[in-house]
């Protein structure tokens, strides 16, 4: 704080040190002003300052306040002059001590009467003089047992700008007891406020640096703060000036990141602080942020699981997470938005049949090798190597099948135990996977032949049907024969009775294919066994497109309110985008209607009345079809239109012209009619280029001249006693 010269209200804050010699034979009595005496090199008494009220405030070496009222005293350099008169009033005692000094003692601080807080009790053994001053030693009373609390905290206080709070003002009581806090002046007190229990002292509005705001124009703020008790009080005078403020942490670089797949990236956050404080990061929301972990000390930010784009967990499923990060100086905190957008990787096709097959002897069938890949991309398969690679072939589709069918009697692979091993590769066409197959052959009873597949392995069927083929097999040995699906990569999408009859479980959707590879060429593998051998068979099933019936979209019950024509549009679509045209073709009450037959618009041909339905029923409930074709195919609605009320105007039913004789003002009673009941009519003049000549009865409707009409000096506008005047009637209500 600047060393300008403060005006204290400390007064000689060492004051009296010399006065408190310790022992009363060293005190001693001097005149030194002709109408007083000074307390001087007295025992007991510690300082003395004068106060913002004008008393000045004695402090013993026990701790004891005394307060000597404006006017009462007079301090001249370190010494502090008492008139003899306020001592004798306040009762003090001013006696020779048992060596030869001057003591002042003290009967006990009192808690009322023109003592209180002052010295009190006793009689005086000194001469005294009427105006002057007294000299004496100050000594403590066992009595007094009350302290002022004393101010902790120096006269100085400094203040961050753009902060409200500039510090505690510290005190302490050695009584323990409560304290309180006040401003109770200064020239800038009106620039802030004090806490009464804690002492925190606040500007009231954000102070600035540089600010010259306060009273003397220095930029240093002065403010008066008192202490309480609740008996005895401290005053002290603060000088606050203001600092640079503390300023926000800022972070820096991009809160947007991106990162593939399948990866545990770490995001770095960066932040600065002007003050160079050390900073603390924190996630504090987000819709995603439960999927976050943050480094308090670092910003390191990372998903707390890895994520997957293909099951993105993000709030909205988009792999897009959002989340809001903080970071803070102790002081200030400063969030930000971070987004961190996961992209999809290219990944590897995962083969997910089982690498051990078996077959049985004299069948070419293996079994297939079925995939899947992530980023649904199309697969290849093929055999790259085994020792046993030579005797097997594989379709696009995955079927491994032998060149010829192999004999359990007489094994042809390398191990002559008829396990025959080959590796296949499944590819994307960027990433592939490989794995070790075994196909194991096994026997068949002697004699016992295996059932042949005589049906074909490829179909073509129309989309929206279900039955695909009947699967035909025989058995030389006249078995019973029972089928089943064996695998393919559709698998599962198939059914097979024990009749043989292949279908769909749903029927397919051209537009929605549901086959692994989305191309609408379906896998399945059936399978023929006798009991004791089985046969296997690949089938290929292509779902053909054919034209869908055009849907109707809208609801099928409209409203509108009577008198107007506008029902709304009738809406469809077609899985072909063929062209639409919409038609009325039935309803008992389709004859009222009329159709836009490109846009389906559909409006009455005549504006309906609620209070004259003219609906078959007579209910306001008008019944038609509507017929929507893409030019093929064709689909029906029923459409309900239900007509609702609403507020018809009322309607004059008196004539608009009237003939009446001179000198008399009724002209007429104007008469309406209101097709909605309840409604009560409210007539008004409206207009009329004579309209300033007529009054008419609000509730009547009577109509009459404010001044009966003279033929003689006709008024009305044109001279000609025609008289214009336009008549209202309203029944509230809009109408």
């Amino acid at each position: 704080m600047s060393t300008k010269k403060r005006r204290s209200l400390k007064g000689i804050s060492s004051a009296l040190a010399a006065m408190a010699a310790g022992v009363a034979g060293k005190a001693t009595a001097s005149s030194s002003q002709g109408d007083g005496e000074h307390l001087q090199a007295m025992e007991g008494v510690a300082e003395f300052h004068k106060l913002a009220d004008g008393s000045v405030q004695v402090t013993l070496v026990n701790g004891d306040v005394l307060r000597i009222p404006s006017g009462q005293f007079d301090i001249d350099g370190r010494q502090l002059f008492v008139t003899q008169s306020y001592l004798g009033n306040a009762e003090v005692i001013s006696q020779a001590s048992t060596s030869g000094g001057f003591d002042l003692g003290l009967a006990g601080l009192v808690t009322g009467g023109a003592g209180a807080g002052l010295l009190s009790a006793g009689t005086s053994n000194q001469n005294e003089s009427e105006g002057g001053f007294a000299t004496a030693a100050a000594v403590a009373s066992p009595a007094v047992v009350n302290h002022a609390p004393d101010f902790v905290i120096g006269e100085e206080m400094d203040a961050r700008s753009g902060e409200l709070d500039v510090g505690i003002v510290s005190a302490e009581d050695v009584d323990g007891d409560q304290i309180f806090w006040t401003i109770i002046g200064g020239d800038d007190q009106r620039f802030f406020s004090i806490n009464n229990e804690t002492g925190m002292l606040s500007f009231l509005t954000e102070p600035q640096i540089g600010s010259t705001g306060d009273d003397d124009g220095d930029g240093v703020f002065e403010v008066i703060v008192e202490i309480s008790d609740g008996d005895a009080v401290n005053q002290q005078l603060i000088y606050v000036s203001i600092i640079e403020g503390n300023g926000a942490p800022v972070i820096t670089g991009s809160l947007s990141y991106s990162q593939a797949e399948n990866a545990s990236a770490i995001f770095a956050l960066n932040a600065s602080d002007p003050e160079g404080d050390a900073l603390t990061w924190s996630i504090v929301g987000g819709a995603d942020a439960a999927l976050f972990v943050i480094d308090s000390q670092t910003g390191q930010v990372s998903f707390a699981t890895v994520p997957d784009f293909e099951n993105a967990t993000d709030d909205d499923n988009n792999n897009v997470y959002q989340l809001l990060v903080a970071v803070s100086d102790g002081n200030k905190t400063t969030t930000g938005a971070m987004t961190v957008t996961v992209e999809n990787a290219d990944e590897p096709p995962i083969i997910t049949s089982s690498a051990n097959l078996a077959m049985a002897s004299n069948s070419t069938l293996a079994g297939t090798i079925t995939a899947s890949d992530p980023e649904n991309g199309g697969l290849t398969f093929r055999i790259v190597g085994g020792v046993d690679a030579a005797f097997f072939t594989i379709s696009s589709s995955g079927v491994l099948s032998f060149k010829n069918a192999p004999d359990a009697e007489n094994p042809q692979d390398s191990g002559a135990n008829n396990i025959y091993d080959l590796t296949v590769e499944v590819s994307d066409g960027t990433n592939v996977v490989q794995q070790n197959i075994s196909v194991t052959v096994t026997g068949s009873d002697s004699g016992n032949s295996a059932p042949e597949i005589t049906s074909g392995g490829s179909v073509s069927l129309d989309e929206n049907t279900t039955a695909v083929l009947s699967v035909v097999a025989s058995d030389s040995d006249g078995d019973s024969l029972s089928y089943a699906i064996a695998g393919g990569a559709d698998g599962a999408l198939f059914t097979i009775n024990a009749a043989g009859e292949l279908s769909f479980k749903a029927a397919p959707d051209f537009e929605n294919p549901a086959d692994s590879d989305g191309d609408n060429v379906y896998d399945v593998i059936v399978s023929v066994s006798d009991g004791v051998t089985t046969t296997q068979q690949s089938v290929t099933v292509t779902v053909n497109d054919v034209n869908d019936a055009p849907v109707l979209t809208g609801p099928s019950g409209l409203s509108l309110a009577e008198n107007t024509k506008t029902v709304g549009t009738i809406t469809a679509s077609d899985d072909e985008g063929d062209d639409l045209t919409f038609s009325l073709t039935g309803g008992v009450d389709a004859d009222l209607f009329t159709i836009n037959a490109t846009t389906g618009a559909l409006s009455f041909k005549v504006a309906p009345d609620y209070e004259a339905p003219g609906d078959d029923d007579g209910d306001n409930a008008y019944q038609l079809e509507v017929t929507v074709s893409d030019g093929t195919t064709s689909t029906v609605q029923q459409i309900t239109v239900s007509v609702t009320d609403a507020n018809d105007a009322p309607v004059i039913t008196s004539s608009n012209a009237v003939t009446i004789t001179e000198n008399r003002s009724n002209v007429m009673i104007a008469s309406a009619s209101d097709v909605d009941s309840g409604d009560t009519l409210v007539w008004s003049i409206a207009g009329g280029a004579d309209k300033d000549l007529f009054t008419v009865d609000s509730a009547t409707g009577a109509l009459s001249f404010i001044t009966a009409p003279d033929y003689e000096a006709p008024s009305s506008f044109d001279g000609g006693n025609v008289y214009a005047v336009v008549l209202q009637v309203s029944d509230g209500n809009g109408g």
